[in-house]
Parts: C-alpha cells; structure tokens; sequence
C-alpha cells in the first residue's frame, strides 16, 4: 500500500486482476491445487507458521489453522487434533475457521460469494467472514498440513489506523453480518463493540440471502460443533479469582506482566502498598478449565502456572487447555496440589521463589489465600477430582 494512502479496504487487494481458474497464495503444491480443480466448492488452506522478524528461528510443526484476534467471541479450533474431524495420512482435515488470505479456492466460486467484504478495512476479522461465507454458503474446507507459509511479522505498523478502531469495527460488522443471535455472546464480551458502526451492511445482508445461505446456528451445530467444548460462549463461572497471598510471608504471587517462561515470584502485595505501579500482575484466575491464569476473569491473558516436576519452578506457558503440567486443585487446607507430579507449590519468603515441593498441609509456606472464592464450583471441582 502506498504509503501516502494511510488507509485501505480489502477491495483494493482481493485478487480482482487475476485470470486463472484458482485463487491461491504461494507455497500450494500442485497435488493440492488439482484436488481444488477437481471440487469446485472446497477450500483448502495452508498451515500458517510464524517466523521472528530477524528470521532467527521458523518453526514448522503442527499448527492451529488461525491465530484469533482478542475481539471476536473465541471461534478458534486446534484444526487437526486426533479424533477431531481427521482425514487419513497427508489428505489434511476439515475445518471451520481459516486464515484469512492463506488457501486456494477455484476463482469463480469465490467471486459468486462476492469475495471479501468490501466493507472491511485495513486487515482483521477477514478469516471469520470468508470461512462462515463458505461453510454456510455451500462450500467447505480443510487445512492441508504438505503445503506450508511462513509469517513475517513487521516491528511496526507502516501506515497509519484512521479511527483506531478498524478492528473492532471488522468484527462488529462479520459478527452483524453472519452470527445472527450469536453476536450477543460477542458484545457480552466486548461490550465497548455495541456501539460502534458496522457502515452500511445491507448488500452483505442481500448477498447472504441471494446465496440462500444457512443460518450461523447450523454452522455451529454442523461444522464448529466441538468448539463450545473448549470456548464456551459464556465463560462459566471461576472458581476463585483475585490476588494470591501466602501465609507465611503475607506476600503475593506477581507474574510482573510476564510471558512464556517467567517464573513467579512473591512480592509485596499491591493492595498493600501506597502505589500501583504498572509492573506488578497480582490478579489470577482459577477457571473452569482448572488451571489458572493471569488476569481478571473475561480477561485472562493465554498463559497459565505450570511446573514440569516436584521441584521445579513454577512457571508461564502458554495454556493448552489439556489439564497435565497446568491442572491445579485448591484444597480446603489452602495448598494448592498439582497432581500430575503429585507435588504443592511452596515458597522462599526470603529470597521471593515460587516452586514446587512435597506437600505438606501443616506448612505455611503452602498455604494460600485466594482474594475470592466460589464454594460451589470450588467443590464441584475437588469433587470431581476426589471420584
């Protein structure tokens, strides 16, 4: 995009010069373009691995079809997990959600859809809109794990957001669009998205209703049916949420805004001190998934506690949902047991380490205190883990 322009739409680059019988980005092997040939409908998508800047490392394992933004209410899939709408060997698996310009579709079935939203600017929320178009206009598609793309991320953005809110105004408008009843779960979410404008959506409307397209309920039930199973529409209730204050050294757990890797530490508690600073993260929450996470809940950030033994650190990873290194349990003698290495996690008041150690009730070094505790999904999980 020229840099004078400062803004575009997603009319300016949808592919509307090209003359072949498909539309494809690169890295497609032929094998794969003649399996689009012959279904005119299908999309195929390649998988999208992310690539550091500077090209230090490329990691080309097993990847989710899309990497969803933080607005949309969360339909994201693990696109090839085993059990989960697998195709045999090197065929891929169908999927309900792509990246928005990583697949090959045959040329004039993508302009009968009417392409991309002209409505949509800049970029975001254009994986949603294309992939619920195919699903509930007919068609369908699968990841195709042989053909790879590799994701350079700029440092900065090169040109300018007029509004600021391009991208949730996007979501808004896939959501107003195509999620029929479902949008509410979008803005019980992201409140703030209710009063932004979606622009003039009514060739979309006619567009949808000219296609004799299905309603967004189908495709839930038809093609994300398992989704609901790891991101719920509505967030069922935590089990306790706030700081984690020790006994012991009546200090707080703080993962001081930290990533993939950094251990927790103790420190003073915020709501102790005169000043808030920015630094600390002292806000936890243990959720339906029982692991536990930075943040308040609606707002948890994607990494949880994990340790890896019964003495290791405890540390952030990022969440994987599938219990393991991140399954924790908080017990009504206040320690909080991991059960995969059967191991409590303690601490060094004196020198500030978090880690994991052989429980011992008695101990107040495992003692924890939760700011907010619901007994009721507290008990239901101790439950289920007592059965």
């Amino acid at each position: 995009m020229p840099a004078a322009a400062g803004h575009s739409s997603f009319w300016e680059r949808r592919g509307a010069s090209a003359a072949g019988s498909l539309l494809h980005c690169r890295t497609f092997s032929s094998p794969d373009l003649e399996i689009v040939r012959g279904q005119r409908r299908p999309d195929r998508n390649v998988s999208d691995d992310r690539l550091d800047r500077n090209v230090k490392w490329a990691g080309f394992g097993p990847r989710a079809i899309f990497f969803p933004p933080p607005g949309l209410w969360r339909t994201q899939v693990q696109a090839c997990l085993v059990g989960t709408n697998e195709l045999p060997g090197r065929n891929g698996c169908w999927s309900p959600v792509m990246a928005g310009g990583l697949f090959a579709v045959d040329r004039e079935w993508f302009w009968e859809l009417g392409g991309y939203d002209p409505g949509l600017e800049i970029w975001g929320g254009e994986q949603y809109e294309i992939s619920f178009k195919v699903w509930m206009c007919g068609g369908g598609m699968f990841d195709v794990p042989c053909s790879r793309v590799g994701h350079i991320y700029r440092k900065y953005v090169p040109y300018k957001v007029p509004s600021g809110t391009s991208l949730a105004r996007n979501l808004k408008r896939v959501a107003e669009t195509w999620m029929d009843e479902f949008a509410e779960y979008v803005y019980q979410r992201r409140p703030e998205y209710r009063h932004l404008s979606t622009g003039d959506i009514s060739a979309q409307k006619e567009l949808r209703k000219h296609l004799k397209c299905k309603d967004f309920k189908w495709f839930m039930a038809a093609v994300a049916w398992d989704v609901p199973k790891y991101y719920p529409p509505v967030e069922p209730p935590p089990a306790a949420w706030g700081e984690i204050r020790n006994v012991a050294a009546n200090l707080c757990v703080d993962s001081k805004h930290g990533a993939t890797g950094t251990e927790l530490r103790l420190d003073v508690c915020v709501k102790d001190g005169s000043e808030r600073t920015w630094s600390h993260e002292q806000l936890f929450t243990f959720g339906w998934r029982e692991d536990i996470r930075p943040g308040e809940p609606l707002h948890t950030r994607k990494f949880c506690f994990d340790a890896i033994s019964h003495s290791s650190p405890v540390t952030l990873y990022d969440c994987h949902g599938m219990k393991g290194n991140q399954h924790w349990s908080y017990r009504k003698d206040k320690t909080m047991f991991h059960p995969v290495s059967n191991s409590c996690i303690d601490c060094n008041p004196a020198e500030k380490k978090i880690f994991m150690n052989r429980c011992d009730p008695l101990s107040e070094t495992q003692q924890w205190i939760f700011e907010h505790i619901n007994m009721t999904v507290l008990e239901k999980f101790n439950g289920k883990a007592s059965s």
